[in-house]
């Protein structure tokens, strides 16, 4: 039994059964069993509505352009540069939403590194969001686009929140390499789309087709980020709590995990501190444990934002 009917089944055994007792039933690993129940949510209506625009993101870039006499251990000065890098092409998607929307140079603009339109098409987006996530993102993605729209004078996008995935990897887990095609491989999950340096070389010289295939390569990248940030998510215990886009009228104190929203909650009994104690949940959709705000100590109940466990 395969396609819809799989994930029907799958389903109704979960109103009465648990995911690793489906997975043992059917003969099937339990991430699988994950999987499909997404897809049974999403297709009933059943997911967790997320509030807050969450957005993720992953840019590209061309190669700098230098005048050099050696290729190892070069400190390249600024009368050496050229061209400097710039952005290429940005792609994104907000989560759990199929569509996947970017933009690229075209050929002109590449060949003459004109990238002022798309920057500010990215900008735009940018403006939108709450919550960022991107792979590398601190280290490079966010600075890259900070440059450029500072260079094409647009100023800050409204604030934002940014989660890191590989951050998360590198504090929570000891995989071999931390890149977002390693950490989907390790994962099990959709690989990045393979390619090499000669595509970049085209982009450059304005190729149509190259930069045609750049695009997918990059729309790829950010829908294999988005598969690797769900699987990590309920390890961040920092993660920005998006709870807090619900009101407590409309929910009427019922808590949220914060970190996908979902009302789903299991208590798990009590997490103490050195000077209090707390109830402690667990998110029976996202798996992300979290504590009340407010300790058993004190004579207020507990709100509907929940925190996390550090």
């Amino acid at each position: 039994m395969i396609g819809k009917e799989r994930i029907e089944q799958i389903g109704e055994m979960s109103k009465t059964m648990s995911r690793k007792q489906i997975a043992k039933q059917l003969g099937i690993k339990r991430d699988s069993v994950v999987r499909y129940l997404r897809v049974y949510r999403h297709s009933h209506d059943l997911k967790p509505t997320i509030k807050a625009n969450v957005l993720l993101v992953d840019i590209e870039t061309l190669f700098g352009v230098g005048r050099f006499w050696h290729v190892w251990k070069e400190n390249i000065q600024p009368w050496q540069i050229i061209e400097p890098t710039c952005i290429l092409s940005w792609a994104a998607k907000w989560l759990f939403e199929p569509n996947v929307f970017g933009d690229i140079m075209t050929s002109g603009e590449a060949v003459e590194r004109d990238g002022k339109r798309i920057v500010k098409t990215l900008w735009a987006v940018m403006e939108k969001a709450d919550v960022v996530i991107a792979h590398n993102g601190r280290a490079f993605d966010i600075l890259r686009m900070n440059t450029e729209f500072l260079l094409h004078d647009l100023g800050q996008p409204a604030p934002y929140k940014v989660i890191d995935t590989c951050l998360v990897a590198r504090k929570y887990f000891s995989f071999e390499h931390n890149t977002l095609d390693n950490l989907a491989e390790r994962l099990g999950l959709n690989r990045k789309i393979h390619t090499d340096n000669d595509l970049w070389v085209k982009c450059d010289a304005g190729n149509p087709r190259a930069l045609k295939e750049m695009l997918e390569y990059n729309k790829m990248d950010v829908q294999v980020l988005e598969e690797v940030y769900v699987k990590l998510r309920s390890w961040i215990k920092d993660h920005p709590n998006l709870a807090l886009f619900h009101s407590v009228e409309e929910d009427g104190g019922v808590p949220r995990c914060r970190t996908c929203t979902s009302i789903n909650l299991e208590l798990l009994g009590e997490y103490t501190t050195s000077v209090n104690r707390y109830n402690s949940y667990r998110c029976k959709d996202c798996g992300a444990i979290m504590r009340s705000r407010r300790s058993n100590t004190s004579l207020v109940k507990d709100t509907h934002i929940l925190q996390g466990i550090s």
